[in-house]
């Protein structure tokens, strides 16, 4: 079940592409140190370094304000590169947020994010793709997660993939889900496939192409072997899978389950096809089991945790019981991944 599967994306101090210029407000004026060109007045013109609380700018003044190339840095390490215009910035910029590593890179009028933009992680590869109007997402966006899949569609007042015929592309670029979205989050869909392969783009490709147009909505057709609606879950302790009879097309395609050749009462996962190294094939929905609760469930014992030489074996007995985690822990065949690769 691919929505129930499928991990959540690596929390981040602000969703992709909604945090790029809230901190990028004029620095704190007093106890300035300013070093280089000034005007008849006294005030910075032409090339400075202008030392400020929590802030340090080096570039062009114009008068007394940061006007023209500069680069803007901060104290916790975050710092915005680019055109400036009455102390702020304006025009094409980057800004590089130490958070969650990634660097924005669009356009700015009166320090907010207005226009097209692009969101880059450490390793150069695409966060998000889209336009912002006054520091907010609007109109078509990508946001690609930490797995490689995408979420294609348009975005909410509050910047956020929200309402019907929204996109979840898997990793390979071509499954996909299609349906509701609330705040981002699947909701419900059917699978589909694109009739172009979605490529996550990298630093090395042309920046500009990808700031000189607007997001198209990928083209696709339903699948037709799969025709059931499919609803996000969540394991819990309780259940693992609320739809577990209705297959997941990603990895239907990649891996199938069949009888361990290790042990006789156990399955395995296996590739259908020849798979390359680090690729994503199948996710693991459910709870991580370590190897002494694996031991609880399978030997009813727990070395080195049932207490001191010596103990009545109705006090160990007592404690397995403690011990013992729920039975949903023992889904044998997978206790040791949250995902395959």
């Amino acid at each position: 079940m691919a929505p129930q599967k499928r991990p959540a994306a690596r929390e981040r101090s602000a969703p992709a592409g909604k945090k790029p210029a809230s901190r990028l407000r004029r620095p704190a004026s007093s106890s300035l140190d300013y070093t280089g060109d000034t005007d008849e007045a006294g005030n910075p013109h032409g090339r400075g370094i202008l030392k400020m609380k929590g802030a340090v700018y080096e570039g062009e003044f114009e008068h007394g304000l940061q006007s023209g190339q500069g680069l803007l840095r901060f104290a916790d390490g975050s710092t915005c590169k680019g055109g400036f215009a009455a102390g702020q910035p304006h025009g094409r910029c980057e800004y590089y947020d130490p958070d969650d590593r990634t660097t924005m890179v669009g356009s700015y009028v009166a320090g907010q994010l207005h226009g097209r933009a692009v969101q880059l992680d450490e390793a150069g590869l695409l966060v998000f793709r889209g336009a912002f109007e006054k520091d907010v997402r609007a109109g078509m966006a990508q946001v690609f997660d930490d797995f490689g899949g995408c979420v294609v569609g348009a975005v909410d007042a509050e910047g956020e993939h929200s309402g019907d015929d929204i996109l979840y592309v898997f990793p390979d670029g071509l499954t996909a889900l299609v349906g509701s979205f609330n705040d981002g989050v699947f909701v419900r869909g059917r699978y589909a496939r694109l009739q172009a392969p979605l490529v996550r783009p990298a630093r090395e490709s042309d920046l500009e192409d990808l700031l000189s147009a607007d997001v198209d909505f990928p083209a696709f057709a339903l699948v037709k072997e799969i025709r059931d609606f499919v609803h996000r879950g969540v394991s819990t302790r309780e259940t693992l899978c609320a739809q577990p009879l209705i297959p997941d097309l990603f990895e239907l395609e990649r891996v199938t389950v069949s009888q361990s050749g290790l042990k006789e009462d156990m399955e395995g996962l296996f590739a259908k096809r020849p798979l390359r190294a680090g690729e994503l094939c199948s996710w693991y929905n459910g709870l991580r089991c370590s190897h002494e609760a694996r031991e609880v469930c399978i030997n009813g014992c727990f070395p080195g945790l049932l207490g001191p030489q010596g103990q009545s074996p109705e006090a160990q007995q007592r404690q397995v019981r403690r011990l013992r985690p729920p039975p949903v822990w023992s889904h044998q065949g997978h206790t040791r991944c949250e995902r395959h690769r």
